[in-house]
């Protein structure tokens, strides 16, 4: 994420990071990317639904300049 992120080559607003991982790690190994790049972030799981909420989290967060 950091590679990408740091890339400068790709226009990214932010990331989905994964649920399945985040529930053992938490969501402190992706504040970097709110600090350092300015990224938004949104975990979410795999179904249909959680893709959806999650893409609505990051557009909120795009629009409002806040990142989480």
């Amino acid at each position: 994420m950091a590679a990408i992120a740091g890339a400068g080559k790709v226009s990214l607003n932010g990331f989905i990071c994964p649920a399945h991982v985040s529930t053992i790690i938490g969501a402190e190994p992706y504040e970097f990317l709110v600090r350092k790049y300015g990224m938004c972030c949104v975990i979410a799981g795999f179904e249909p639904l959680d893709i959806l909420e999650s893409i609505h989290m990051l557009l909120q967060q795009v629009i409002a300049k806040k990142r989480r």
